[in-house]
């Protein structure tokens, strides 16, 4: 007889308490922005997430640092005006 593992089913709370999402306004938000796995409603009350969806999903994600813009330089005309000082186009 052949034996297969079955899948692992994790909770809101396995995914709180693993530090997968802090809350479920953040879960809400990468499930709408970032494809984070919508999971299973196993019972009328009871949404379960499969393990290997959180791994697969947490493996494509980007391991790289994010890379911020820098804040667009201010312009030369409305630093001039601020100080009083008489504007080259006068």
């Amino acid at each position: 007889m052949r034996t297969e593992a079955l899948e692992i089913w994790l909770s809101f709370e396995d995914l709180k308490r693993s530090g997968t999402v802090p809350n479920w306004q953040t879960l809400r938000s990468w499930q709408d922005t970032l494809g984070f796995p919508l999971g299973r409603m196993l019972g009328p009350n009871s949404r379960r997430w499969a393990r290997s969806e959180i791994v697969a999903w947490l493996a494509q994600r980007p391991v790289a640092r994010k890379v911020t813009p820098k804040p667009a330089p201010k312009r030369r005309r409305a630093a001039a005006l601020k100080s009083g000082a008489p504007s080259e186009a006068a």
